[in-house]
């Protein structure tokens, strides 16, 4: 339809159109805004194209009071915490990625793991924490270290930290470690990326500790004491805390009635407690001088989440060690790692 102008003695004052409905298609199509329905010109950080969700930018005309205003840029809704970030980047880009020097490798294969089992991609990219950038990836080769895994992540974007778990004994990677990102992003990107070649990777959870923490009892008076003489009893236990009132106290024995060396002792307060911890942990007690262990006895969902996770934490052991060197043996050398798989090969 020909624009008909409106008749210039009838013209409404204008007002604050922040709070007020989207005007209709009919009195739109008489904006002057040329730039307002133009796609917005993409943002592409770092050597790959990502698309960054910045609102389109309208030019700011002088406009008459025959003309409707287009709607503010800024009322778009947010995304939304913890929905994956939208990505414009092609597969074959992010194998180009891949295959950059060094090259990522794929993954050691989880064994006991049915494909119907892994993570989906739009698993791995679900973020419950929100502000969270920091990638866990799990399926790394023996011979990964922090260097390496550095560069296989910071082809994606600016890494903040990355660590690769080793094994103190051995100087093998255990199979898994983390990046941080400074734009989560490039986090998704990564996670994206190592997905395609089998690691089962996705933004990092909360951690054990923190978990266990919640599980705790702030009310709490119990401690578990570690490290203790086999020789002590109940009696000469109170002897150390000379001055301080014991409700009750226990020095757990195996079957035949020997010590253990660790015990509970139960306190009036937990006031009483925190300065039992911080006057009387690591002093050495016995003529061995063992320094003495005391923190807060676990509760009962503390002892479930440590046994659930220790059993989790040795399948998943046993699981990388034969998808790495074809065996659950514990603590081969890295340097075994090549000829191990050329033995495998060879069978």
């Amino acid at each position: 339809l020909p624009f008909t102008p409106g008749r210039p003695g009838n013209a409404q004052p204008r007002v604050d159109r922040g709070h007020s409905d989207v005007p209709g298609l009919e009195n739109r199509r008489g904006s002057y805004s040329t730039t307002e329905s133009a796609p917005a010109t993409p943002y592409y950080g770092g050597a790959f194209s990502i698309v960054r969700d910045y609102p389109p930018r309208v030019a700011s005309l002088d406009r008459s009071s025959y003309t409707t205003p287009s709607p503010n840029a800024t009322s778009l809704a947010p995304i939304e915490t913890g929905k994956p970030v939208p990505i414009v980047i092609s597969d074959r880009t992010i194998d180009d990625l891949l295959k950059k020097e060094p090259v990522v490798p794929k993954a050691v294969p989880a064994v006991f793991t049915p494909p119907g089992q892994m993570k989906t991609l739009e698993q791995s990219l679900e973020n419950r924490i929100p502000g969270n950038r920091n990638v866990y990836i799990r399926g790394l080769h023996p011979t990964t270290d922090d260097e390496l895994l550095y560069h296989f992540t910071s082809r994606f974007g600016a890494v903040e930290t990355s660590k690769a778990i080793i094994d103190t004994n051995t100087g093998a990677c255990k199979g898994f470690g983390f990046a941080k990102f400074y734009d989560v992003r490039d986090s998704e990107l990564c996670i994206r990326a190592f997905h395609r070649l089998g690691y089962e990777i996705g933004f990092a959870r909360e951690s054990f500790n923190s978990r266990l923490k919640a599980e705790g009892d702030d009310g709490s008076t119990n401690l578990y004491i570690s490290n203790l003489p086999k020789s002590l009893n109940e009696m000469e236990l109170a002897t150390i805390f000379l001055g301080y009132h014991i409700q009750s106290s226990k020095i757990l024995r195996d079957s035949m009635g020997n010590s253990r060396g660790v015990g509970f002792a139960r306190f009036d307060s937990r006031d009483i407690c925190d300065e039992i911890v911080r006057k009387f942990n690591g002093i050495g007690i016995g003529e061995e001088g063992l320094p003495m262990n005391i923190r807060y006895a676990d509760t009962p969902a503390q002892k479930e989440l440590k046994r659930v996770t220790a059993e989790r934490r040795q399948f998943r052991t046993n699981e990388y060690n034969i998808g790495a060197y074809g065996t659950p043996l514990v603590g081969l050398n890295p340097a075994l790692y090549n000829q191990q798989s050329q033995w495998r090969r060879n069978l």
